[in-house]
C-alpha cells in the first residue's frame, strides 16, 4: 500500500529518507518475525516467501539504524557510560574475542577484530602526555574516546573480560589485559541498527537450505559495514582492506547450519536482543562458555590467599543451567495488573528464567 513516489513522512523522518527503503525494512523485519516462528506459528512459511517476494533489503544502503548526537546531550548510551559515567568495569566478552582471534571455531582471524575492538596495549605516542621515547603501554580509555590509537595486527594485544566470573575475582591488574570497545562503539554519534543486510543475507541462506552465496554475502556485508565510517552506505572496500577481506570470506568453512548461525552472532554484534533471540531459537553459537564449563585466565588472580589460574562459569540464579530463557516480570505489573500476572504466570508455569517462549526450540 506504500505509494513510492510520496514521503512516508513530510518531516522529522530519521531512519528511511525513501519509501522504497520503508518497504524493504517492513519486508524483511516480516522475514526475521516468520522464520522465528515457522513450525510453530500456521502459515508462517506463506509469510516468509511474500516477504521475500515484496522486496527485502538487498545492500548496506538500506540498514535501518538511528544515529545519536555527537554531543554530550543526547549521545549514544555506550559513550555516556564510559565517558560521562566513568564505567570501566564491562567490556568485550572473553569467548566473543577469542572466536575473532580464530581461537575458537573454525573461521580463522576475523577482520573485524579490530573494529569491534580496541587493542589493551599498544605501541603509539600519539596518546602519551610525557615528551618520553615511544613505547609500549596499557591503552587509556581516553585514547578511545579521542581515537588516539592504531588498530593493531598483534593478536596478543587483544583480550576479553570473562563472564560468569565473580566480581571481587576480576583485579585492577586484569582488567588492564582487556581490550575496551573500539572507537567504531564508543562514539557519541554511535548508530543503533534496527536492522541490516547482512541480517537478511543469512536469514536467505537459512530458508534456502543453508546456501552459500547467501551466507558469503552475509559476512562480507557485515565487514564492509564496520570499514566503512557510515554504516548505511555501500562503498566497496578498496586496496588492502578489500584483499583481506575476500581472502577471509573465501576462506570461510562451506555453509551447513552450524557455521551460518556462528557467523549471524557476529554480525550481530551490539545487537545483544536479537543474538539473545537467534540463541533461545537455535542453540546457536556453539561458542559460549556454558554454565559450569571452567576457562583459564590469561591473568591469574589471588582471593582468600589461594591463587585461582582458571575459573568456573557458575549461575547467579538458582536451578539454572544455560542462558536465561527468559527474564523476570517486571515489579510495575506485578503490582498494578495482579490477576493477570498470576493468569499468565500460570499459563507460564511459574515466573522462571528457564521457562521458554514458544518458539525457543533448541
Amino acid at each position: 500500500m506504500i505509494e513510492s513516489d510520496k514521503p512516508v513522512f513530510t518531516q522529522g523522518d530519521l531512519l528511511f529518507g525513501s519509501p522504497d527503503k520503508l518497504k524493504k525494512f517492513a519486508n524483511s523485519l516480516r522475514l526475521r518475525i516468520a522464520n522465528r516462528v515457522k513450525g510453530t506459528i500456521p502459515g508462517a512459511e506463506t509469510h516468509i516467501t511474500e516477504a521475500i517476494a515484496g522486496g527485502v533489503m538487498q545492500s548496506n544502503s538500506d540498514n535501518v539504524g538511528l544515529t545519536y548526537e555527537n554531543n554530550a546531550t543526547n549521545p549514544s548510551p555506550m559513550w555516556s557510560a564510559h565517558f560521562v559515567d566513568n564505567r570501566t568495569d564491562f567490556s568485550v566478552a572473553n569467548t566473543f574475542i577469542e572466536l575473532l582471534k580464530g581461537e575458537r571455531g573454525n573461521f580463522g582471524v576475523d577482520p573485524r577484530l579490530q573494529k569491534y575492538a580496541a587493542p589493551y596495549k599498544q605501541f603509539n605516542d600519539k596518546w602519551l602526555d610525557d615528551k618520553t621515547e615511544p613505547k609500549y603501554k596499557t591503552l587509556p580509555i581516553s585514547a578511545v574516546r579521542d581515537k588516539k590509537y592504531v588498530e593493531s595486527d598483534t593478536l596478543s594485544y587483544y583480550g576479553g573480560m570473562p563472564y560468569g566470573m565473580p566480581a571481587n575475582g576480576w583485579t585492577a591488574s586484569q582488567r588492564a589485559t582487556s581490550s575496551f570497545f573500539s572507537y567504531k562503539v564508543l562514539r557519541a554519534d554511535y548508530t543503533e541498527m534496527l536492522m541490516e543486510y547482512s541480517e537478511v543475507c543469512f536469514l536467505l541462506s537459512e530458508v534456502n537450505g543453508w546456501d552459500d552465496t547467501w551466507y558469503r554475502k552475509g559476512v562480507r556485508a557485515s565487514i564492509e559495514k564496520w570499514y566503512n565510517d557510515d554504516p548505511i552506505k555501500t562503498n566497496p572496500l578498496q586496496g588492502e582492506d578489500a584483499a583481506k577481506v575476500t581472502a577471509f570470506v573465501n576462506a570461510l568453512p562451506a555453509a551447513n547450519q552450524a557455521n551460518v548461525l556462528n557467523q549471524k552472532y557476529i554480525a550481530l554484534y551490539m545487537q545483544p536482543q536479537e543474538a539473545w533471540n537467534e540463541y533461545r531459537r537455535t542453540g546457536y553459537p556453539s561458542t559460549l562458555l556454558k554454565v559450569g564449563e571452567s576457562h583459564a585466565l590469561n591473568v591469574p588472580y589471588t582471593t582468600g590467599g589461594v591463587t585461582y589460574t582458571s575459573y568456573t562459569f557458575n549461575s547467579l540464579v538458582p536451578g539454572l543451567t544455560d542462558i536465561p530463557a527468559r527474564l523476570y516480570y517486571p515489579t510495575q505489573p506485578q503490582t498494578l495488573n495482579p490477576s493477570n500476572y498470576q493468569a499468565a504466570v500460570q499459563a507460564l508455569g511459574g515466573d522462571k528464567m528457564d521457562k521458554k517462549l514458544i518458539w525457543d526450540k533448541n
